[in-house]
């Protein structure tokens, strides 16, 4: 079973990711030749964590804000090299993910939430699983509801 992890803040998931990988390791762990031929290895963690533009990125088009980020990475051409460009890809093979509260309400408002909603076995037989546990580990924002009417559709 999948699991999505919500918080408030990045460094909260950064702990949780650390403290799952002390106790359990990597997901998964196997090699494979690149384009080139070169022998690639890859460590999957056991949690994944979705981020946005920040500092530590290290992004080739030297973007400096998160604003300029939501309007020049889409077009990148680096986009496939770059932790952004590269994030929902590489977040399937993990069965827990971690975002924030913030991305948790721009999936639901964009009804984007299904971009992260699956993940793959690992294994020579790979199966398409659902993360279909939610936890959310701030006290959610709720909308208050002044006025009800019900509609009749008869």
């Amino acid at each position: 079973m999948g699991i999505i992890v919500v918080t408030e803040r990045l460094k909260d998931l950064r702990k949780m990711q650390r403290f799952i990988f002390d106790n359990f390791g990597y997901y998964n762990q196997f090699q494979y030749n690149d384009k080139q031929n070169k022998l690639q290895d890859v460590k999957v963690p056991w949690m994944y964590i979705m981020e946005s533009w920040n500092a530590s990125i290290g992004c080739r088009k030297r973007i400096k804000s998160y604003n300029e980020s939501l309007e020049q990475c889409p077009l990148c051409e680096f986009r496939g090299d770059c932790k952004l460009g590269s994030q929902y890809r590489d977040q399937s093979y993990s069965p827990i993910i971690g975002i924030t509260t913030s991305r948790l309400y721009h999936y639901a408002d964009s009804g984007q939430f299904g971009r992260i909603r699956n993940w793959k076995s690992k294994g020579k037989d790979v199966i398409q699983l659902k993360r279909n546990l939610l936890l959310v580990d701030e006290k959610p924002k709720l909308t208050k509801v002044k006025k009800y009417i019900r509609k009749n559709n008869t």
